[in-house]
């Protein structure tokens, strides 16, 4: 849907002659890259909306989008899973945001953002089928993504004790990214055994 679009796009374009043709496919990804952005960027601001939390959905939305772009994960094997998948990754995210204060304590904060920080520490980068990394790259996204994170969890310790409206939204993007995170790490494994299985058959 996002892809067939993007491809429309490029093609008005290169018939009008404001691209070149030879980097079809790079504007073609480039686009769908900004369409998807553009797309869910808008669902969560309208959830916010609703929600009563825009700002927050503001900040939880760059924030896990920092995250993901070093820390890599869960990548979907077709484009309409991985829109049903993160449509509804920020619609639980959004309503765990907004409801947070009621159910979260003090001490399970510190529990989630403990946990979900060391998850994160652990696994990334994962690079996946879909996009894998070479050693060079793992070693730089590992730099930038540890960076981030410790960023993110300074602000929200912070934010925690004086400004909870930008420590909620941070500590749900932490955690929605290590459960992309665990999930990725074990669709690796689970392909990897698979293909083992396949070889000895």
């Amino acid at each position: 849907m996002i892809y067939k679009t993007a491809k429309v796009i490029a093609s008005l374009l290169i018939k009008h002659n404001y691209l070149v043709d030879d980097d079809r496919d790079l504007f073609e990804y480039g686009f769908f890259l900004v369409l998807s952005q553009l797309i869910y960027s808008s669902i969560c601001l309208i959830l916010g909306l609703f929600l009563g939390c825009i700002l927050e959905c503001i900040i939880f939305y760059i924030a896990f989008n920092l995250l993901r772009k070093y820390s890599g994960g869960f990548h979907a094997s077709t484009e309409l899973r991985c829109f049903i998948i993160s449509t509804l990754s920020i619609f639980c995210s959004v309503v765990f945001i907004s409801k947070m204060n009621f159910f979260v304590s003090d001490i399970g904060f510190s529990i989630l953002l403990f946990i979900t920080s060391m998850v994160i520490v652990v696994f990334s980068p994962l690079d996946t089928k879909e996009k894998p990394l070479s050693k060079d790259e793992r070693k730089k996204y590992r730099k930038y993504s540890l960076i981030v994170l410790g960023i993110m969890l300074i602000v929200c310790i912070v934010g925690f004790c004086y400004v909870k409206v930008l420590a909620y939204p941070i500590l749900t993007a932490i955690i929605l990214e290590s459960i992309f995170l665990l999930l990725g790490k074990l669709k690796k494994i689970y392909l990897i055994n698979r293909s083992k299985s396949l070889t000895t058959q």
